[in-house]
């Protein structure tokens, strides 16, 4: 999995009718750069591999396992894939359900998911600065 740093996650309070809350994961704006660079290098490796082996088509297929609300057709890899692309377009932080898909989605590479953790910084001082 690759770890990248994140500032704080946000919790929002659920929509009207809702039981769940989505969950958004803050990063520095250079993690956010190189969180979106990983991602735009797997996106490049899945669209080169099916060009290679002609099944682009196979990229707008809905997924089993990828159900959307009000009825609407599964997800497909394109929506995963782009759903981030946009958020990052945007300058919004990442949804813990999309990032959730894209860990789904490559659940079978180890290697391309993504796995968020808290940074705290560090000082030089130990304990000078703690409150203990």
């Amino acid at each position: 999995m690759a770890k990248f740093k994140i500032k704080q996650i946000k919790k929002m309070e659920p929509r009207a009718g809702q039981k769940f809350s989505t969950e958004y994961y803050q990063q520095s704006q250079r993690d956010y750069d190189d969180t979106f660079k990983f991602m735009l290098r797997i996106m490049t490796e899945v669209l080169e591999a099916a060009e290679h082996n002609n099944s682009t088509g196979d990229l707008t297929v809905p997924l089993r396992g990828f159900p959307r609300t009000g009825g609407r057709p599964n997800y497909t890899t394109e929506d995963i894939l782009c759903d981030l692309i946009e958020q990052y377009k945007l300058g919004r932080d990442w949804p813990s359900g999309m990032v959730g898909r894209w860990n789904r989605l490559f659940e079978d590479f180890p290697d391309y998911q993504l796995e968020f953790v808290e940074h705290i910084d560090a000082n030089n001082f130990n304990t000078l600065f703690t409150n203990q």
